[in-house]
């Protein structure tokens, strides 16, 4: 027990104390306290941080000794010596104490409070209604009072420790539960969480994340899909300089199987017809068209879907594509060369093939949609002849060609897939959106695709959560979208694509909480970020560089001014190589109130150690022997 100041002054919100000659010299800005008091016959055990610290010294004030100070900078004896440091607290949280031993008078024995929550006394929440005398004592929060009050308030709730409370080795746990309630789970919340991650690059975001994804992973029923942009999570931070093992933390701490999805690995069911209607519409107006045609897109799309439920095969080239390397696959060439109508020996070169489907496909775009979508005959002919003299264009043919592997289902993983590890599997899902592996979307934006993409994969699940919240389920599914400012920032405006999701993911944040998904957002900044979804985020986890400018004043939108000021002193990681964040929100387990929590980040063996009781040998003797020698 480490007492460091006394109660002076104050009220139920804010509390003056006198820093004691024991505690003068601790760092005290942002720490968490405790000191008890009774009210009302009880014993009540209150929690609070330092939300300031200031000093006076009377003789320096003095202006008769200002002289001597002008020339000696100091006066013996009485500067530091005579020094009057104070603080102030802010109550966080309150808990009644059935405690032995009554103390004396005003005041009950701290000791004994102490012994009994750390002996596992039951704890009860409660509020501060008077504040507490003059001359109680103050305690700085340590490791045994920390996790007692967690493990008494937090039973059968997953309980993650992400770090130290701000400026010591007191750890601290966030309440990282699943959202719904599952046999054999840990306790559901009975809603989804929407967190938000926001920190320069080298503040250590993509580390915090990887800790929450982690922490999530622990619930063994909850399903996490991670969009990945950049392909860092994917590709297990391939040149992290922090050397964290995600993927083997996730597999042997949490017992997960992890699936990292490549984009060339993508595929889309022939068979969904929306999904492959809205794909060509996109193949046809970005590369056989001239200009964008952003206007008729949707009503192409929504053409070709209605012509291909009606059954007009040779407008989904996709399915015919599949169909006929599925008779070649089998040994049936014959009955390929018949549904083309060429001979076997042109059916045995895949190019004739690919010819033969994408002039098909044109004849019937040209009679079946461009007919229906274009009114005017001019336009009619000019796009006619446009899209006639492509069937021979070698650079179209081999964009087409790129465009049919999208569907080559042999390979790859389709979006139900993806769906289905997600949720039958509880599998994490790192879909690499990056692109940067892949040459079969040389058709389309990389940008774009995974834009496109997300928007579908996301609309699915929505689906299924809705279907199940009307059985009186949820779904419990947690998804994170690194890069997010790419998504669901401003510039995401500038795009039809891009504009479409961005709407979408903001109506989800505001209405899947009650359906069980959650939503994770890591990106750089506040400013270029939808304001409507950092409005609905419940908890967001500042790391450095965003005390300046427009982040400041959103950042002030979430906390008072006096935990800004405590943020804008975290030190540069880039320094210290230490990293640091502020969180506001209720995952934190030792708050009750709207407040800050100031939390510097446990490394990756800290990590393991306080949360699995595991070290980075151990995870290295798990994994096989290609990544034993592997240097974490």
């Amino acid at each position: 027990m480490k007492r460091i100041a006394v109660i002076s002054s104050g009220s139920t919100l804010f509390l003056d104390a006198d820093i004691l000659e024991e505690g003068i010299t601790e760092p005290l800005l942002g720490r968490l306290t405790y000191f008890t008091y009774r009210e009302g016959g009880k014993t009540k055990l209150v929690i609070g941080q330092v939300t300031s610290v200031y000093m006076t010294n009377p003789w320096h004030e003095n202006t008769m000794l200002k002289p001597i100070i002008k020339r000696r900078g100091m006066i013996p004896n009485l500067s530091g010596t005579t020094d009057l440091k104070m603080m102030t607290i802010k109550p966080l949280s309150v808990y009644e104490v059935s405690v032995n031993g009554e103390g004396d008078g005003l005041y009950p024995d701290v000791n004994a409070v102490y012994r009994a929550v750390v002996g596992g006394a039951p704890l009860k929440r409660s509020n501060m209604f008077t504040p507490p005398p003059s001359g109680t004592f103050v305690y700085l929060l340590d490791r045994a009072l920390s996790v007692a009050i967690t493990s008494a308030m937090y039973r059968d709730y997953n309980l993650v420790y992400l770090g130290y409370v701000y400026g010591s080795d007191t750890p601290i746990a966030f309440n990282l539960s699943p959202f719904a309630a599952r046999s054999g789970s840990y306790r559901g919340l009975g809603e989804a969480r929407m967190i938000g991650i926001f920190g320069l690059n080298g503040s250590g975001k993509s580390w915090l994340a990887a800790y929450l994804i982690i922490g999530y992973a622990k619930n063994p029923d909850m399903g996490i899909l991670v969009l990945d942009p950049q392909g860092e999570l994917s590709a297990n931070f391939p040149t992290s300089m922090s050397k964290m093992p995600f993927h083997e933390m996730l597999k042997y701490a949490c017992h997960r199987t992890v699936f990292a999805v490549p984009t060339k690995d993508l595929r889309i069911d022939p068979r969904d017809i929306y999904t492959v209607s809205l794909f060509l519409g996109m193949f046809v107006t970005r590369n056989l068209m001239l200009g964008r045609n952003e206007r008729k897109l949707k009503y192409i799309t929504l053409v070709l879907g209605r012509k291909i439920n009606a059954g007009i095969k040779w407008l989904n080239p996709a399915a015919v594509y599949a169909e006929v390397t599925r008779a070649i696959y089998d040994n049936n060439i014959e009955m390929a060369a018949k549904e083309l109508g060429m001979s076997v020996d042109e059916a045995r070169n895949v190019n004739n093939i690919v010819k033969k489907i994408f002039g098909r496909f044109i004849d019937h775009f040209v009679r079946q949609v461009v007919d229906e979508v274009y009114h005017d005959s001019k336009k009619r002919t000019e796009i006619t002849q446009q899209l006639n003299s492509m069937k021979d264009d070698p650079a179209a043919l081999g964009l087409f060609s790129s465009f049919l592997r999208l569907f080559d289902t042999r390979s790859g993983v389709t979006m139900d897939e993806i769906i289905y590890k997600v949720l039958e599997q509880k599998a994490v899902v790192l879909l690499d959106l990056s692109g940067k592996y892949d040459d079969s979307l040389n058709w389309i934006d990389s940008k774009e695709f995974a834009a496109v993409y997300i928007r579908l994969i996301t609309n699915k699940l929505r689906r299924r959560a809705e279907e199940l919240f009307k059985g009186g389920e949820l779904l419990d599914v947690l998804i994170a979208i690194d890069e997010a400012h790419n998504f669901v920032g401003k510039a995401a405006e500038d795009e039809e694509e891009m504009t479409e999701l961005k709407k979408q993911i903001e109506t989800n944040v505001r209405e899947t909480r009650k359906y069980g998904i959650g939503w994770l957002f890591i990106t750089q900044s506040t400013v270029n970020f939808s304001t409507d979804i950092y409005r609905q985020l419940h908890d967001i986890f500042f790391l450095y560089g965003l005390g300046v400018g427009a982040d400041e004043d959103h950042m002030k939108e979430r906390v008072p001014d006096e935990y800004v000021e405590i943020y804008q002193g975290m030190p540069n990681p880039k320094v210290t190589e230490e990293y640091w964040f502020m969180h506001t929100g209720s995952l934190t387990t030792l708050s009750a109130v709207t407040s800050a929590t100031f939390v510097k980040i446990a490394s990756p063996d800290e990590f393991l150690k306080m949360n699995f009781d595991m070290t980075l040998e151990d995870l290295k003797e798990k994994e096989n022997v290609e990544r034993a020698a592997l240097e974490w």
